[in-house]
């Protein structure tokens, strides 16, 4: 699946201003300073405070403006000592302590920020600022579900598009992926036309697999005029292709490639779903596209491979797999590979070599290890096929396609009690499958069952009227 696209940035800690009180007579740095506040002359109200703390070291509201000021010129530092110092002399001058948080946060040091913003927030609940900014300070911090709990009781009071998008950013980063998606498309309910809120939106959709919500999220994203149009178009084929709309994949995956040119995923995406409808022709072109971006990428040369196995183009495929196997010597696909191309042209001892090799570097792949079951089956080394056909159905008991060819190798290899216990197996995880019955009827008779035989033959045609095999068994048994 497409990597996460994370578009929403955290709000900054909202700033209080700082009250200019009336001027006293004997206080004309103050009054000058506060005039030059008003007017935007930073410099020159900076200036006028630097003299006037320095005349009045214990003048708390000129610390506080001289530090608001200095934050506003994005001198941290300094902003940050002058605060503190106001603080020291006014511990109870609310403004500066948000402030002084705001200041913190942006100077990277968001553990110091909590500190004065839960100041605010304790000495007033109903202080909303104060609490955003102190979620925001929470998130940039990485407490990530603290973060999340500031945001939904901001929500809870006062619901925004920005908020929600903060707090879908806070639950993502809380792996509460399901939560973050329903999240943002709240925050996009609020202001449709963002189309970075449905994009999120989408993307997470993709992740935890609601795929419809997906489709829906990204088309909405696409029509309010994203700039990450190729991960928009992108990720809505993944979705199509994985609800089974392999056209409409298919000409998501052409958008994204039109966008970027020379990207390999779209082109190897097309080349899997092609392969998928079976259209050999287009998956093969798909292939080589991504291939010609990408040369040395061991999944589009397996997926071409496979592709020209189907086609007849043995020579081809061969060379290809085999270049993927040498290049990637702990890979058991290309192996895979080449024991399905053994498999085509009739060589099933190379075939059961290749899917040894293959097994030994991926041991827990029961795909493989019915195939190498199937592949000894038909070398007659029943045996064999017995060890790998027992193994996988150790791992899948009620798989009854396994329990089934199980059934059959055992019966092969003369093991009747085995291949009885297989087929009841098989029966218990389908009571519907009329060959595991059949089966177990043959195993009945060489067993010397005849009644258990006849009445597995019976359940097989019940099951199955039509099933000749059950006929033919069940017919041996009729009286004259």
């Amino acid at each position: 699946m497409l990597s996460k696209v994370l578009l929403v940035g955290l709000l900054a800690a909202s700033l209080f201003v700082i009250p200019l009180t009336a001027a006293r007579a004997d206080d004309p740095l103050y009054a000058q300073a506060s005039a030059a506040y008003r007017q935007g002359r930073l410099d020159d109200a900076a200036a006028d405070l630097v003299k006037m703390v320095a005349a009045e070291p214990l003048n708390a509201r000129g610390h506080a403006l001289l530090g608001f000021i200095y934050l506003k010129q994005d001198k941290l530092d300094q902003a940050i000592a002058e605060m503190q110092t106001a603080l020291r002399i006014n511990p109870g001058d609310e403004p500066t302590h948000n402030n002084l948080g705001a200041a913190y946060l942006k100077a990277g040091k968001p553990a110091d920020a909590i500190v004065q913003f839960r100041h605010v927030v304790t000495r007033n609940p109903h202080n909303a600022a104060a609490k955003l900014s102190l979620a925001n300070a929470l998130a940039a911090a990485g407490s990530w579900d603290d973060a999340a709990a500031a945001y939904q009781e901001l929500a809870a009071t006062g619901p925004s598009a920005t908020i929600y998008k903060n707090l879908a950013y806070c639950l993502e980063n809380s792996d509460r992926t399901q939560e973050a998606a329903d999240t943002y498309r709240k925050a996009a309910s609020l202001a449709p036309k963002d189309p970075s809120t449905w994009l999120n939106a989408g993307l997470l959709y993709g992740q935890v697999g609601a795929y419809s919500n997906a489709i829906g999220a990204l088309t909405r994203a696409l029509a309010a005029g994203t700039t990450f149009r190729y991960e928009a178009h992108f990720a809505l084929a993944e979705a199509f292709a994985a609800t089974n709309r392999p056209s409409s994949a298919v000409q998501e995956y052409g958008y994204a490639s039109r966008i970027k040119p020379g990207e390999f995923a779209p082109y190897y995406n097309v080349g899997i779903v092609k392969s998928r409808i079976g259209d050999a022709a287009g998956a093969e072109k798909a292939y080589r596209q991504a291939l010609a971006i990408k040369a040395t990428d061991m999944g589009a040369q397996v997926g071409l491979g496979t592709v020209l196995i189907a086609e007849g183009k043995h020579d081809e495929a061969e060379k290809l797999l085999t270049d993927a196997a040498t290049a990637n010597p702990k890979a058991p696909e290309p192996l895979i590979g080449l024991a399905n191309l053994s498999i085509s042209v009739g060589d099933l001892p190379t075939a059961a070599s290749k899917l040894k090799a293959a097994l030994a570097l991926t041991p827990d792949n029961d795909s493989v290890r019915i195939t190498l079951g199937q592949t000894y089956y038909a070398l007659k080394q029943y045996a064999a096929a017995c060890d790998q056909y027992d193994l996988a159905a150790s791992h899948q008991p009620t798989n009854a396609s396994v329990q089934t060819a199980r059934g059959m190798a055992h019966e092969a290899s003369g093991d009747l009690p085995g291949a009885r216990d297989a087929f009841l197996a098989a029966i218990s995880a389908d009571p519907k499958d009329a060959l595991a019955q059949n089966n177990l009827g043959v195993v009945y008779e060489k067993m010397g069952d005849q009644r258990k035989a006849i009445a597995a033959y019976r359940r097989a045609l019940a099951l199955n009227p039509s099933l000749a095999e059950a006929k033919q068994n069940l017919a041996r048994f009729a009286r004259p």
